[in-house]
């Protein structure tokens, strides 16, 4: 799961918004809603597949553990997967 709540929401409330990640199989495709995330970026041991369409809410107790942090190339893929799943305008 990779957290895409803002910082200072995820501050003050007991749930987070994140997307989910499946292991990426080689020639799979992916679509423009969704990124490819090369291990070992974000701490991930295999490469993955973000699917910013598919954003969820979870309660915190739910998050195991942290794996890391993703590069700001990567948050900005996401950042552009989700205005794709979400309609919301291209920056």
């Amino acid at each position: 799961m990779i957290v895409v709540s803002r910082d200072s929401l995820n501050d003050v409330v007991s749930r987070v918004i994140v997307i989910p990640c499946a292991t990426y199989r080689a020639k799979r495709a992916v679509y423009p809603s969704q990124v490819l995330i090369e291990a070992p970026d974000g701490g991930l041991s295999v490469d993955s597949i973000a699917l910013g369409d598919q954003v969820r809410t979870l309660s915190v107790p739910r998050l195991l553990r942290r794996r890391g942090s993703l590069s700001p190339t990567a948050i900005g893929r996401i950042d552009r997967a989700l205005a794709i799943a979400l309609d919301l305008p291209l920056t």
